[in-house]
């Protein structure tokens, strides 16, 4: 937490890695939430990206107290779009309250409106829902905060977990969760009274405490309910996920186990899903025992110091024959959101995934590729009319080339022969932008693809944010130039998508890319098992430094590209400040450009930062003009220390420079004129 407020940049690049897979453990994510909270202005883009990521977050316990929080006391800073997606969030009433009527639709209502209650566009519906749930002392609703809350937790249980270990060992457990009934879903959410979500929840519970007690057992668990199944397994794959070890033979039993149950009829294994899930299961597309299953395999080949044995694969792979055939996946062109939130979330998508890491593992233990994996295991996702497949083909092109160059090859010319317009081409981009590292070969091999990106304009939001970050890439090793052409006489796609960048819905690219190059600033790296933190290399620095010099020299081109939003550019701009030395007269002036316009992104303590690491006497003169055209147009208060950091050393520097000290009595003379005097002392120090 305290990393984020101190080092804003290094704290979006780590909670940004948070929002991603790998780690997949929801205390990551309620740390993103919780910085979001306390530094919203720093953080808030994360939030929207934490919503875009778990599209089911409302309902997930894990997150409630962070999310009411950040809701309760960002609400009046929320913008239109966010505003939308919150109300279709809200509307968005799970199954398990809609059918037990109107008055859990309420409760459902209230407790997420209520951290919005103030705010006009929901006022009205917070007290519509208030009105007819009656909360105690007529108050809104307050998440409880007295114990970490996740999974199945939330209703009650007819029985401890010790209870239920004691009628595992006496062989009574199987017959006992058959027969119990327990409450309707009102009574067991609303209500406390126990009900078989309560059961499942500590039946979770007790497996992640005995895991290995549960997997001698599991023979005798083929014939009971779909959710106490699906129950024990999440508790097996909690337990390993939390560093509790299984040996061979666990994960034999475990296997076994899992490719038994789901060899039974497909169609009774279906029919049992759709009836534990009701309309969660999306019409067969989420199937949570399925996923479970799948990811557990997934988690076991993940760490191969902790891997299942290699003995193991010929089970894990008919296990993945097994799920195939229950997979259902929507038409490509009915996927309305960004295409990688869809591939996490459905049951396809998660079984493509796992099959991915899957036969990394194989490959990795064994030293060899399978001959013609690709054509023999991948494409049957394709065959199968899996919207997924061309997703996380996209995504994973570096592992599948690993994996089978020659099919990963192929298949990506053959897509490159479909046009713009079609939708799986689409999807596969979406795929490839959102997910994939890119190296000098692969560039080259999607060279095309961004060719045709570039005619499409089909692309938006974060996809097109990445398709920008590839070209930066392209520039930064030398395969784009700034130039029309490149030295091998090919168009420069870095150069055309800044040139056609001149509509609104386009302009923002240009801030992308000096964003792009902020970020590049900082890079973290995994070097013998440690995140480290790594400079640019020279290349790159000089790259990016170019970039700047030639934007500077072609601002007339630039304007009459962005028009109204060439202030935002410069904004971003300035911080690259960072990359700088010196401050010489050639970059001065690149400062004093863009000085005016630091505060464009609420970040102008990160350019005061990067002011305050200049000690030589010649860039510090320079640093007292620049400030006053900062001052032209806000008056930077957040970090006041790096403001007397700044002032101080023009003092220092003016005791032989009166232009320099003058410039340091206007910076203090202007706080004071506008009601802020912590520079005063600093004043009264060098005054005279």
């Amino acid at each position: 937490m305290e990393r984020c407020k101190a080092k804003r940049e290094e704290g979006r690049k780590i909670l940004g890695d948070f929002l991603g897979e790998q780690y997949r453990f929801p205390i990551f994510r309620k740390l993103v939430l919780l910085c979001v909270d306390r530094h919203w202005s720093d953080y808030r883009g994360l939030f929207e990206r934490f919503l875009e990521m778990n599209p089911r977050a409302f309902r997930d316990s894990d997150y409630e107290v962070e999310l009411q929080d950040a809701l309760r006391h960002h609400w009046e800073e929320i913008g239109p779009p966010l505003l939308e997606r919150l109300k279709t969030l809200i509307e968005n009433v799970p199954e398990y309250y809609a059918k037990e009527g109107e008055q859990a639709v309420a409760q459902w209502k209230y407790k997420w409106l209520s951290p919005l209650k103030d705010h006009p566009d929901f006022s009205g519906a917070y007290n519509e829902a208030k009105q007819k749930v009656k909360p105690k002392g007529d108050k809104p609703y307050e998440p409880d905060r007295s114990a970490f809350k996740g999974g199945f937790v939330g209703h009650k249980s007819p029985i401890s977990k010790e209870s239920i270990l004691g009628k595992l060992a006496a062989g009574e457990l199987v017959k006992y969760l058959n027969e119990f009934q327990g409450t309707d879903s009102w009574h067991g959410t609303f209500e406390g009274e126990p009900d078989k979500e309560g059961l499942a929840g500590e039946l979770h519970a007790a497996v992640k405490v005995e895991p290995k007690k549960f997997i001698e057992a599991l023979e005798g668990f083929h014939h009971a309910n779909y959710s106490y199944v699906g129950a024990i397994l999440v508790g097996l794959k909690a337990a390993w996920n939390e560093g509790k070890d299984l040996d061979s033979g666990d994960w034999g039993r475990i296997l076994d186990f899992c490719l038994a149950y789901l060899s039974r009829d497909k169609e009774a294994f279906l029919k049992e899903a759709l009836q534990a899930q009701g309309e969660d299961s999306g019409g067969g597309r989420y199937i949570y025992l399925a996923e479970t299953i799948v990811e557990f395999i997934a988690d076991g080949c993940r760490d191969d110091k902790r891997a299942f044995d290699p003995r193991h694969f010929d089970a894990a792979g008919k296990i993945f024959d097994a799920v195939l055939p229950l997979l259902r996946s929507e038409k490509c062109s009915d996927v309305q959101r960004d295409a990688l939130t869809y591939a996490l979330n459905t049951t396809a998508g998660k079984t493509i995934r796992s099959y991915v890491s899957f036969s990394l593992r194989v490959a990795r233990a064994t030293g060899a590729r399978e001959e013609n994996w690709g054509s023999r295991r991948y494409e049957r996702f394709f065959n199968a009319g899996l919207i997924e497949a061309p997703i996380w083909f996209g995504c994973h092109l570096p592992n599948l080339r690993y994996l089978d160059e020659g099919y990963t090859q192929g298949k990506v010319r053959t897509f490159s022969e479909r046009s713009f317009d079609d939708c799986e081409w689409r999807k596969f981009m979406e795929g490839y932008l959102s997910g994939s590292q890119i190296d000098g070969k692969l560039y080259s091999l999607m060279r095309p693809h961004y060719v045709k990106a570039l005619q499409s304009k089909v692309f938006d939001g974060n996809v097109e944010e990445r398709f920008v970050d590839h070209l930066c890439i392209g520039y930064l090793w030398g395969m784009e130039s700034l130039q029309q052409s490149n030295s091998d006489g090919q168009p420069s796609l870095f150069q055309k998508m800044l040139e056609e960048a001149s509509t609104p819905e386009k302009r923002n690219r240009w801030v992308e890319v000096a964003e792009h190059f902020w970020r590049c600033t900082s890079q973290r790296v995994k070097k013998e098992g440690k995140d480290l933190e790594e400079e640019p290399s020279e290349d790159v620095m000089r790259k990016i430094l170019e970039f700047w010099a030639w934007t500077y020299k072609e601002q007339e081109f630039v304007k009459t590209r962005l028009g109204d939003e060439y202030g935002k550019f410069l904004g971003q701009m300035a911080y690259l400040t960072i990359l700088l030395d010196r401050i010489d007269e050639e970059r001065e002036g690149w400062l004093l450009l863009s000085a005016p316009h630091i505060d464009e992104h609420h970040g102008s303590s990160f350019f005061l930062e990067y002011l305050t690491k200049f000690k030589d006497g010649e860039s510090i003169k320079r640093i007292g003009k620049i400030y006053r055209k900062v001052l032209e147009r806000t008056t930077p208060t957040f970090e006041q220390e790096n403001v007397q950091i700044i002032v101080e050393k023009l003092y220092k520097v003016g005791q032989n420079d009166p232009d320099v000290k003058k410039d340091a009595d206007e910076i203090c003379d202007t706080y004071g004129r506008r009601g802020f005097h912590f520079l005063r002392p600093t004043w009264e120090r060098y005054r005279g």
